[in-house]
């Protein structure tokens, strides 16, 4: 066991949380600033006290809290993600040290959720590291130039999703900030169908959220949290419903704008003439029923017949009583996800593959041959 010497505290309701972290852990002052030179970092590497090197090898992204950087660890030669929290965030850092302790009673590859592996702490800041992902859902639809996904190419990242709020459900866990962007495909080539769920910096126990909250990113965030309502585990569906939207539009469904009229506005009418700020205008839906008009060239009755029950489950999650959303236990029997409404010659893809590159997954079906519109969704990723 790793020898623990550095330790803080916060105070929250009368309850004193402890968070160690291993001695002798260096970081690069040049992470810590805010001005960060990605071309400096590919130079430089930092040293953690159990003798694990790392060599950071670029940027990965910045947040509210930190950064996040791709580092070589030669103890183990293997990439890891070495996320970064910049001084000032100490309450921040023990929150989410917190539920990765949770999270470790999860297997991280069967709940799609990404493993983390350690924590540690530089003079102010405090770092944790993960496995190392590819890129993320909202970086994937950019590179496609926003083409939208079909409801058939979209069903496994929504399986998987809903197995990992499922999981988290299981502990008490609320992710809190569902969104493209925190969500990311594990491996393009080997597995591409694989995703997983990062970012649980603004995560909460369930048991412990409050009306005060402020969580989820615009056009992603729950009516009830506008509304100033105690949020519950439920705000993740309601994250999940406008994610999936997005892959279905190519861009965000609801306004991204922080105007909460607009937003409440939208959300209440659904109708009316209404532009947000990326000039997206949707004055031609009535209700989430009308999402069938998005894709009027459906003439294949098992396609339109796959469309619809996409729209009914997305109904489903999208419901503004946060009572009445449906769980993810049951939505992962919804028929959209457990495919029973498709012909049984549609039925030759399982989840099986999301775990198996083509490779191995066409010698595991040696004895069947895919259809055409089984290829079809792998045809469009690629």
């Amino acid at each position: 066991a790793p020898h623990f010497v550095h330790m803080f505290e916060y105070r929250r309701c009368n309850l004193v949380t402890r968070i160690l972290f291993p001695e002798n852990s260096l970081l690069l002052d040049d992470i810590i600033r805010d001005s960060l030179d990605s071309d400096l970092v590919a130079q430089r590497s930092l040293q953690k006290g159990d003798d694990s090197m790392y060599e950071i090898e670029e940027v990965l992204g910045c947040g509210k809290f930190g950064k996040v950087v791709k580092c070589h660890k030669k103890g183990t030669n293997e990439h890891v993600a070495l996320k970064v929290m910049i001084k000032g965030n100490r309450l921040s850092a023990a929150r989410e040290a917190e539920i990765f302790k949770r999270l470790r009673r999860l297997d991280p590859d069967k709940n799609n959720i990404v493993r983390f592996y350690s924590c540690f702490k530089y003079k102010t800041c405090f770092c944790f590291e993960f496995e190392l992902l590819d890129i993320s859902l909202y970086d994937f639809m950019e590179r496609r130039e926003w083409k939208p996904l079909s409801v058939a190419e979209i069903r496994p990242i929504a399986q998987q999703m809903l197995v990992a709020l499922t999981a988290l459900k299981s502990i008490g866990v609320t992710h809190s900030d569902i969104k493209p962007a925190n969500i990311l495909l594990v491996n393009q080539e080997s597995k591409p169908f694989k995703v997983k769920l990062i970012d649980f910096g603004a995560s909460c126990m369930t048991s412990n959220f409050t009306q005060f909250h402020e969580i989820q990113s615009f056009g992603y965030r729950a009516p009830e949290v506008y509304l100033g309502l105690r949020p519950d585990e439920s705000v993740d569906m309601w994250g999940l419903g406008c994610t999936l939207l997005f892959l279905f539009f190519g861009q965000h469904f609801y306004p991204t704008s922080q105007c909460e009229y607009n937003y409440m506005k939208f959300i209440v009418k659904l109708h009316g003439t209404f532009t947000d700020e990326n000039g997206n205008s949707y004055d031609h839906l009535e209700s989430l029923d009308d999402l069938q008009k998005m894709v009027p060239d459906i003439k294949d009755p098992t396609e339109l017949g796959d469309l619809n029950a996409f729209i009914d489950l997305i109904k489903n999650m999208l419901v503004v009583d946060p009572l009445k959303r449906i769980l993810p236990a049951d939505a992962l029997n919804h028929k959209y996800i457990s495919m029973e409404h498709l012909n049984e010659d549609c039925t030759c893809f399982t989840y099986e593959l999301l775990d198996l590159s083509l490779f191995d997954y066409l010698k595991k079906i040696s004895s069947k041959r895919l259809s055409v519109s089984e290829i079809r969704p792998i045809a469009k990723q690629m």
